[in-house]
């Protein structure tokens, strides 16, 4: 039989292990999001750096080309001076379509990198699931079991006890005793 005592500790010890579920629940989400923060900041970090770069470089390049190109009119006629600043500027715009090129490269990456980070929320949020779904059955068979005990109980101590009438009844008769 179950005293009150008894039903408190299990109530406790159903409350810490809620307690324990979420708390991990909560360090689950923090570390997602603590990741997805990291990642983002990875990629942006990585994708200025290398707009920097590049554009050091196509700046610097073209601050080249010009100054070449200054130096080359001084010595030569005008349409040869269009002529070199047509080709820096199709360079110049080369070079920018490269950029562009790798500033959608690396977008798509930080798209990858958003859809494994989605697909893993996703592997997490299912293993989450199946495992409350497996604690929810768990519990349900203990409370089953718990039921079952606490009815047998019950019964084995009516039929102690005589309660509902479980017992035969017993019978004494005193018949009279005529000698012979």
């Amino acid at each position: 039989m179950m005293t009150p005592e008894w039903n408190l500790v299990l109530g406790q010890k159903k409350w810490k292990g809620n307690e324990k579920i979420r708390a991990t629940e909560m360090q689950n989400k923090f570390i997602e999001e603590e990741t997805q923060r990291r990642i983002e900041d990875i990629v942006m970090k990585r994708v200025e750096e290398e707009l920097a770069k590049r554009k050091i470089d196509v700046d610097e390049e073209v601050m080249r080309k010009v100054e070449e190109a200054k130096k080359h009119v001084e010595h030569h006629l005008e349409g040869e001076y269009e002529r070199r600043t047509k080709e820096i500027a199709e360079q110049f715009k080369g070079k920018e379509e490269q950029l562009k090129a790798e500033i959608e490269r690396l977008k798509k990456e930080v798209e990858n990198a958003y859809e494994k980070v989605r697909d893993s929320e996703r592997k997490l949020a299912e293993e989450r699931l199946a495992m409350l779904e497996r604690q929810r059955e768990l519990e349900e068979d203990k409370r089953q079991l718990e039921y079952n005990f606490l009815k047998n109980e019950k019964k084995a101590q009516e039929l102690i006890l005589n309660k509902k009438n479980s017992r035969p009844k017993l019978k004494f008769e005193l018949k009279p005793m005529i000698p012979k």
